[in-house]
């Protein structure tokens, strides 16, 4: 997956692919500044007016006197003609309190168009500048013609982003990839919900999706999900995934390094690593050297092999790709120590999550009734019948 560049830290506008990135960035900080309603392409809010300074009252307004010559103190008015005065000073003075607070707001706003200016123009190259971010233009008409510039169609992107989504909810084929395929989902779904993509905007449909996508491998988390977890109003998909993750980490913690194969490994591959090793074993014990490659009279005889004991190793086999009903784990119901705690040693502490969902779905689950109940009829002896001749 190709990483959009960087340039101090912020993403750096190069081609279509960097645009749902470098735009989410740029909304961030104008959401931050608290004007990216006056710049969004749809429906902008104008821009704060420069407030306009109110103009101190005159005492030539309110001078009626016989004299030629303008007043200087406002003394000199009448008594009629001095509580108008001072009434208009009282007038201006709110004025100017109120005037003082919107320049305030506008000034703020000023700057915070000035920074994100210089963001728009250190996260763009240069040519796109020359063609788009033209000097005296709004920050609205930067924007869109970044957009025009870069080849960006908004019904395009949604169709990809559809395509990207559909392709996240492949269902999970093991675990050893579960966080990879959680984070993919995650993303995909993100990208779908933003790009307005109606499968990722109805909760309930992306549930559905969501459980039809992990229930191959995680049949009881689907199942109790889709009982408890999906009924919830409040439920949303970033709840959904935490909850998946947090099953899966009980279930099967990620490991690193070399433990992270061995950990994982189905039966299959443990038995396909297992034959490769003893093949190259074999291949270096075998190999002639210069002095043995002539043949020899004297060469022993090689002793058979003892027999191996096939049944042992298929049943140890079939045990460990047995899933436990109660728990996920690789082993038999009757070896389960949320069922049989006697069992159990005695630094083993059951987690109090999947304590109360065995609890649960000893309760309301047919299945792990049934399986509580004993062996089925398919391990029960088989009692030949003789042939006889009427």
């Amino acid at each position: 997956m190709n990483t959009p560049p960087h340039h101090d830290a912020f993403v750096l506008l190069c081609d279509r692919q960097d645009w749902t990135t470098w735009i989410f960035q740029i909304q961030g900080r104008a959401a931050a500044y608290n004007i990216w309603d006056n710049i969004k392409l749809d429906c902008p809010v104008p821009f704060l007016e420069k407030p306009t300074r109110p103009i101190l009252p005159s005492l030539s307004r309110y001078y009626r006197g016989t004299s030629i010559q303008e007043p200087s103190n406002p003394s000199e008015l009448s008594p009629q003609d001095l509580e108008a005065y001072k009434e208009e000073m009282e007038r201006h003075r709110a004025l100017t309190e109120e005037y003082k607070l919107d320049y305030s707001e506008y000034k703020t706003q000023q700057k915070s168009i000035c920074h994100l200016t210089e963001l728009i123009q250190s996260t763009v190259l240069p040519h796109l500048q020359r063609t788009s971010c033209f000097p005296g233009r709004s920050l609205q008409e930067w924007i869109f013609n970044l957009k025009i510039s870069v080849g960006v169609d908004d019904l395009l992107e949604r169709e990809r982003a559809r395509d990207r989504y559909r392709d996240a909810l492949k269902p999970m084929r093991n675990y050893n990839t579960w966080e990879t395929w959680l984070a993919e989902y995650d993303q995909a779904s993100s990208r779908a919900a933003t790009q307005g993509v109606a499968d990722a905007l109805q909760i309930q449909v992306l549930m559905r999706d969501f459980i039809n996508a992990v229930s191959k491998l995680e049949p009881i988390w689907a199942a109790t999900f889709q009982n408890s977890g999906r009924l919830d109003p409040l439920m949303t998909r970033k709840e959904m995934i935490r909850l998946f993750r947090s099953h899966m980490n009980l279930c099967h913690p990620p490991m690193t390094g070399e433990h992270r194969a061995g950990a994982f490994a189905t039966p299959d591959d443990a038995s396909f690593l297992a034959d490769v090793e003893a093949a190259a074993q074999r291949s270096k014990r075998d190999a002639p050297s210069a002095m043995d490659s002539a043949p020899s009279a004297k060469r022993a005889k090689r002793k058979p092999a003892p027999p191996s004991n096939k049944r042992s190793s298929k049943n140890e086999t079939e045990n460990t790709k047995r899933k436990c009903p109660v728990c996920g784990c690789h082993h038999g119901v009757e070896d389960c120590w949320y069922i049989h705690d006697e069992k159990a040693p005695t630094w083993w502490r059951p987690t109090e999550a999947m304590h109360s969902l065995v609890a649960y779905r000893k309760q309301n689950d047919p299945e792990l009734q049934n399986a509580l109940r004993g062996p089925s009829d398919l391990f029960a002896p088989i009692v030949k019948r003789e042939m006889t001749r009427d």
